[in-house]
């Protein structure tokens, strides 16, 4: 199964939820100041991973947003995912 495949698949099975609070790593935040000052005047596109955490003892849904990954050229961010684990696997 293909990476589009995967991500299909699993978009199906997600419900929509009221998101309360959107918190950003910074690294994360960083990245996309970089990503948007690099390609200035220009439209710029991409993807954010994260968690979503629900409703618990402050009553709030929360996103955290971990990761960004821009759309370099065209390389999209599906195609970036392997390169992104493969830096994960390498840091542990």
């Amino acid at each position: 199964m293909s990476a589009q495949e995967q991500v299909q698949k699993a978009s199906e099975k997600i419900s929509r939820q009221v998101i309360d609070r959107i918190n950003i790593d910074t690294p994360a935040l960083l990245n996309l100041a970089k990503h948007c000052n690099d390609n200035a005047g220009k439209s710029v596109k991409g993807s954010l991973m994260g968690i979503f955490k629900p409703k618990d003892a402050s009553d709030v849904n929360v996103l955290k947003v971990t990761q960004i990954l821009p759309d370099i050229g065209e390389k999209s961010a599906l195609q970036q995912l392997p390169i992104l684990k493969e830096t994960l696997e390498n840091e542990k």
